[in-house]
């Protein structure tokens, strides 16, 4: 298996057990907020190379060259276990 296989289903593993644990705590409202924000960073780990690849013209100037997907990938992996990590010091 590859290891952008094993991010995907890594990924979506822990964001079901966000909603999961989300919805058991607050009920659907909660697991409907938590689904908005996890949207955002599954995206990036699962998009990574197409959302790398995105440039502008050249009259912008702010992004010329592509992105490495690896580089977004860990971004959304970074924002996607942010809450567990605050959870876990905070608690």
């Amino acid at each position: 298996m590859s290891g952008q296989k094993i991010s995907r289903i890594g990924s979506v593993a822990i964001a079901l057990i966000y909603l999961i644990v989300v919805w058991c705590r607050t009920g659907i409202s909660g697991a409907e907020a938590v689904l908005l924000l996890v949207a955002a960073p599954l995206f990036m780990i699962w998009c990574s190379d197409t959302i790398g690849s995105f440039t502008l013209p050249a009259e912008y100037h702010s992004i010329d060259k592509p992105t490495p997907g690896w580089l977004i990938a860990g971004f959304g992996w970074l924002f996607l276990l942010f809450p567990a990590v605050w959870w876990f010091f905070i608690r």
